[in-house]
């Protein structure tokens, strides 16, 4: 039986107002990011004409998110940065870190969605799959999100990562059958590198190492700038399915039947077991630390979803997705969303003499 997974601590007890509420009262969207998401706000005034019909655009793919997703930035997020094109790197539509989420304001000017052929609609759907994938990185590695270290371990066994079979063959055998199985064992070898990956804590405490040593200590391969930041002592040594796949079949066929006899495993065995689970995306695949919030994000934007990725859904939805709907049932309706202090009014009140009688 799988183990239950606490309550999301998050979960929000208020509704939300609608931005349309603050626009008609002449309110500026900042202020309804602020009263409704506790939001620190900074919109850079940099960059090209007409951010500021971008930025609105922006806080409207906000307002439409799921439910789940405003709880993250309301109980999760700190502040939410809408910055110029130039301060992202190229094709970058947004960041999460610290407690900060960095949104490309210009999002509709990257070169790809400028092209005539692309549909209005799908860059829409890219900046919702932006907001909902760093709201994940937000879950699940900021100790307020509440997600475990086993249970990030267990969406990166649920998504296919797996160490060649001559480096280690144990998850080719029974052991890689079950995800629950799977994942204790990467755990184990985690702590075995560094005691310090305790797996009841987020990745965001601060009795654990960074998200960017988790990379470091269980990919085969890391970027130069991880590998500069971090420790190098030794690695799981992961790879994504279908990077395993090719370098599999890049080897010598007669010489890898013969090395895997020698540990007890056959071809069929390394086939059943790299086919078993396959990697979310290819941005999934390209480091540990995604693999997670790209899980998230094809939960609640799933218009990339692929059928050959369901053991990674249905892990992401009992580890991310059903501590907050178990508590949501738990706690019951939401109080009603708070109004708008309406400065412009509290103004008119006290100019009139009013203001005196109703406390203000």
């Amino acid at each position: 039986m799988e183990e239950l997974v606490p309550f999301s601590p998050y979960r929000s007890d208020r509704q939300y107002a609608r931005l349309e509420t603050y626009r008609r009262l002449g309110l500026p969207d900042a202020t309804w990011a602020a009263e409704q998401f506790n939001l620190r706000v900074h919109v850079s005034t940099a960059g090209p004409e007409g951010a500021e019909r971008r930025a609105a655009e922006v806080w409207e793919a906000v307002e439409r998110l799921p439910l789940q997703v405003k709880d993250i930035v309301r109980g999760v997020i700190d502040e939410v940065r809408l910055d110029h094109e130039d301060s992202f790197p190229a094709e970058t539509l947004g960041t999460w870190r610290d407690a900060t989420m960095r949104i490309n304001r210009d999002w509709s000017l990257i070169p790809a969605l400028r092209n005539p052929g692309w549909h209005r609609d799908l860059g829409y759907d890219l900046l919702r799959a932006t907001l909902v994938h760093e709201a994940g990185h937000a879950l699940v590695e900021d100790p307020r999100g509440g997600i475990r270290l086993r249970d990030s371990v267990a969406l990166i066994a649920a998504s296919g990562w797996l160490p060649h079979p001559l480096v280690d063959p144990i998850p080719y055998g029974p052991v890689g059958r079950q995800v629950s199985t799977l994942s204790a064992y990467y755990l184990e070898r985690l702590r075995q590198l560094d005691p310090r990956w305790d797996g009841d804590l987020s990745l965001g405490s601060p009795g654990l190492p960074s998200a960017q040593q988790l990379d470091r200590d269980v990919m085969q391969e890391v970027s130069t700038f991880n590998r500069l930041r971090t420790k190098d002592r030794g690695s799981l040594a992961l790879q994504g399915s279908d990077q395993l796949l090719r370098r599999l079949r890049n080897d010598d066929p007669p010489h890898l039947t013969h090395e895997l006899a020698a540990h007890g495993l056959s071809l069929e065995d390394v086939d059943a077991a790299v086919r078993r689970r396959r990697g979310i995306s290819l941005y999934a695949e390209e480091s540990i630390s995604e693999t997670p919030a790209e899980i998230f994000r094809c939960i609640h934007a799933p218009f990339t979803r692929a059928e050959r990725s369901r053991p990674a859904l249905i892990e992401g939805e009992r580890v991310l997705v059903e501590p907050w709907r178990t508590a949501d049932r738990a706690i019951g309706a939401r109080r009603p969303a708070l109004a708008p202090e309406r400065p412009w009014e509290a103004l008119q009140l006290i100019r009139r003499g009013v203001g005196r009688e109703l406390g203000r």
